[in-house]
This record gives structure tokens, sequence and C-alpha cells, in this order.
């Protein structure tokens, strides 16, 4: 065999360039069409769509005029937890981790009670009936910077449970016990407000108060509210039924009349006039003593929740913010706020939808 008949003729044995040029457009239109579906049905989330920009329309009070203020949600946490907290009088090592917490605490709330004054046109209020607010131009510096990393550290998380945002209630201090969200307001009790012992072994977590009054004082403040009227005289205060933390349930006003009401009924009559410093909790005794009533008790706030005294008191201990919450709050767990919950408000003004029946319905600090 020669050389010659071992040389290949490239034009015979070798693909057709016009049949190779084929075979790639086929390929490149094949590739093309099973790519498509992820594309279009599977898109990857922006950073806008996993976690929605909210704005609060916020009702606050300047110098004497109600102003309504549009706030982007992690403002709003940030002026909320400056507002709730008193970051200056917690030791700096500490600020951090307090800050932390409230600003989970403050994002559930706004989310959950947003559309809360909206007969009114706004969502939230900035005193105690919602949650206190304060723009951030009234806070120093140092401050400020704490309560803008903690809100940037934990931005878009809140407190779910069953897949729903909860109602993240706290009060200042629980006394050493908190109580279950039904024996305080009525109604039945959320599945995550249920009372929780609060007891660590920290001197000072938990204060104590004492309040006198005379019974001619006493007496025309009972007289001014339809459910404490009593008449033209006020004999006794016998509290009839306490709950597990030992707070007031139900109390008899003994008088010309005898009416039978809730401890926080009580407390929110009396503190309206008398002040919110003076019967700081229903977790209190009563005795009539020297020509004074005297209401002497622990804790400060309606009891439900979160406790913040004793949470810091947990913080000093060495505890997560997660540990503190799941302390608190029953079966829950902390997710970030994304599309999935966007679909829990009402598409075109962004208000929760109606909570359901075992929600409570009126909140006082």
């Amino acid at each position: 065999m020669t050389s010659k008949s071992l040389r290949l003729d490239p034009y015979r044995n070798t693909f057709p360039v016009w049949k190779l040029i084929a075979l790639l457009l086929l390929s490149m239109m094949l590739t093309k069409c099973a790519s498509s579906p992820s594309t279009t049905k599977q898109p990857i989330a922006t950073p806008e769509e996993v976690r929605p920009s909210l704005t609060l329309k916020v009702e606050y009070e300047n110098a004497g005029n109600q102003e309504i203020l549009d706030i982007p949600l992690e403002e709003y946490v940030i002026g909320s937890v400056l507002s709730e907290v008193a970051l200056g009088l917690i030791a700096p090592s500490s600020r951090t981790y307090v800050a932390r917490l409230q600003a989970v605490l403050a994002r559930t709330y706004a989310v959950v009670n947003r559309g809360r004054h909206y007969d009114e046109g706004f969502d939230l209020c900035s005193n105690t009936h919602c949650q206190l607010y304060k723009p951030l131009s009234v806070f120093s510096d140092d401050l400020l910077r704490v309560a803008k990393v903690a809100s940037l550290e934990t931005e878009g998380l809140i407190i779910v449970h069953n897949n729903r945002p909860i109602q993240a209630l706290f009060h200042s201090d629980c006394g050493g016990h908190t109580s279950s969200a039904g024996l305080v307001w009525g109604g039945p009790t959320p599945p995550y407000l249920h009372a929780v012992e609060d007891s660590l072994d920290i001197v000072g977590t938990h204060t104590s108060w004492t309040f006198s009054i005379s019974p001619e004082k006493l007496l025309a403040a009972l007289n001014q509210d339809r459910r404490t009227y009593v008449g033209e005289r006020l004999n006794r205060i016998e509290i009839v039924e306490r709950d597990i933390s030992g707070r007031a349930v139900r109390i008899v006003l003994d008088g010309d009349r005898a009416p039978m009401v809730r401890g926080e009924e009580l407390r929110a009559v009396l503190t309206r006039h008398f002040g919110p410093r003076t019967i700081r909790s229903t977790r209190f005794d009563v005795r009539y003593d020297s020509d004074l009533f005297v209401f002497s008790g622990t804790g400060f706030g309606h009891g439900v929740g979160l406790c913040q005294r004793g949470a810091f008191a947990r913080i000093q201990a060495g505890q997560s913010f997660r540990e503190i919450i799941q302390h608190y709050y029953s079966n829950v767990t902390l997710q970030h706020l994304n599309q999935h919950f966007m679909t829990l408000f009402d598409g075109t003004s962004l208000r929760y939808l109606p909570q359901p029946r075992n929600e409570p319905i009126r909140y006082t600090y």
C-alpha cells in the first residue's frame, strides 16, 4: 500500500460544513426552549420582592398640632425603639442587644396593626394606644447609631405563629409573672399569649410601688365612669378573683352600688384621673388604712406578652433575643417579612385584614 492510498480527501471524508452549521443552529433553538420555563415561571426574586417596602402613616403631635407622617417601616422601627426604651440609661455593653430585641417587637407590632386608625386617616398613633414613636431628629447621634444598627441587623424580621405575624404585645414590668391575654381583657387567649413565670435570680429585676388616695378623691374618680359608678359612698374594694400571676381579674366596688369590674378596667379609670404612675399594674393588694385607700403592688403595665425588665435581665444573663422572644411568646418562630406575608394584606390599602376573634381588641400600657 502506497502513501498515496492513505491520503484522505478533505472534501469527501470530512463532515460537511453546511450540516455542522445547521446542527449548531438547531442546538441553540432547543436550548432556548428548555430554559424558557424557568426564566418566565421561576424568576430570581429581587431584594425588593423578598422584603416588600412598607410605608406607615403615623399620627404625631408636635407642639400641640397633629401631624400625619409618612414613614418607611424601618425608619418607624428606629424611632419606636428609641421612644419605647431609654437606651441612654442602659449599660453600653447591653444597648445593642436590647435595641435588637425591641426592633423585632416594634416591626411585628407595626405590621400587624397597620390600619388600626384607618377611619381617622392614618395607620398608627404615636402614644401607648399603639406604640410610642418620635421622629429621629429628636434623638442624639449616639443613640441613633445604636438603633439604626439594630434595625439593619434585624431588617424585615418578625415574630410568627402558625404562619401569621403575632400581636407582639409588651409591657414595662410584669412583676415576676406575665398574664394570659384573655384574663386581662376578656375573651379567648391567643395561643402565643399565655402566662409565663419570669423569675431570674437577679436583684432588682422587678419593681414594687404604693399609691395612697383619700376616699373622697377615689369616689369622685370612680363615679366619672359608668363601669365603676358606686353612688354617694364607697365602703370597700374587694378583689374576688386573681389569675395565676396574682393580678386582680375581678374586683367588687362596694358602695351604694356594687359593680364588679375587671382589674384592667379599674386601673384604666384610675390612671386616667391620677396618672399612669399611680396604679401601675393590676398585680396589687388594696387596704383601708389611716383614712386612706392604699394600693400596693408590683410591676408596671398590663402584664401580657414580653416583659421589658425581665427581658433586659435575660440579656444580662446571656440569653439571645431569639431565646427571649420564645420564652414570652409560646410556639412562635422568627421569619423575614416577605411576599408571603403580603398576601395577608388588603391589596388596595395594604391594611392588615381583620384579626381573628380570639385576638385582644383593647390594649393599654
